[in-house]
């Protein structure tokens, strides 16, 4: 996961499928801002484009609400089966 999120080589320097993956793992975009910010003096973090806020936030909304369907989905299996206490 770290290799991919660019933490310890940049996004742009990596294979095509690999920045593609990268792009989408949770830490790539703020350590993409970070470098931005740290590395190439820019004065303020970017909003945007890669590292950006607005495609960080996306990015965790996206990973909470597919995280909350699959705790959903089992959930649901659980009850179904009968393997889910109630305490």
């Amino acid at each position: 996961m770290v290799f991919f999120g660019g933490a310890i080589i940049p996004l742009s320097q990596l294979p095509g499928w690999m920045q593609d993956i990268g792009r989408f793992t949770p830490i790539s975009q703020g350590v993409v801002g970070l470098r931005a910010v740290m590395i190439d003096g820019q004065t303020s973090f970017p909003l945007g484009r890669d590292g950006g806020i607005v495609w960080m936030v996306a990015i965790r909304a996206a990973y909470l609400v597919i995280g909350i369907a699959a705790f959903g989905l089992g959930e649901a299996r659980a009850r179904r089966r009968g393997s889910l206490g109630r305490y």
